[in-house]
């Protein structure tokens, strides 16, 4: 498991269209997992609530990435069909979020996340956007998540975003 140095100053920055730049570097990914009732699966990590993932292991793919992440952190263990939805600059590569139809869980042992996970909630969006528990990477991720879920759903045309950055650290 890798870890980052949350003490230093580093930018994450949301590109506009959920497309990856050529030759992009992905070092992260997410997940948000919708439920049927419009709830999606959150997580209460030590370091605040957030959405299931982590670090891309080596000769794993971005997706395998994220069914790995989904069933370690949340016990999630089937997905729909995986959606890009945010690609994420930051100082050592690309994170890249996905939503998802959620369509199986496993029960939920904390214990069994070695203290990475305290907690699995199924939230909806506005209820996970109010919590202050919330960071602003998580918060960007699920507004464009929910967004783009939403349209999906509907047979609508993908939702435009704009490029926003974030200083992170103290």
């Amino acid at each position: 498991m890798s870890t980052r140095n949350y003490s230093s100053r580093w930018t994450a920055t949301f590109l506009a269209e959920p497309i990856l730049p050529e030759n992009a570097i992905i070092t992260a990914v997410s997940v948000v997992a919708f439920t049927e009732t419009g709830k999606f699966i959150a997580i209460l990590q030590p370091r605040g609530l957030c959405i299931p993932g982590g670090h891309i292991e080596s000769e794993e793919t971005p997706e395998q990435a994220v069914y790995r992440e989904a069933l370690e952190e949340a016990a999630i263990s089937q997905l729909g069909e995986l959606t890009l939805t945010s690609v994420i600059r930051w100082d050592v590569g690309h994170m890249i979020s996905y939503t998802a139809e959620l369509r199986k869980m496993e029960e939920f042992f904390a214990e069994n996340t070695d203290g990475e996970v305290l907690e699995r909630l199924e939230m909806f969006p506005e209820e996970f956007l109010e919590d202050k528990r919330v960071g602003k990477i998580s918060r960007e991720i699920v507004v464009r998540a929910t967004a783009m879920y939403a349209n999906i759903k509907n047979g609508d045309m993908p939702p435009i975003f704009k490029e926003v950055a974030f200083l992170i650290g103290e």
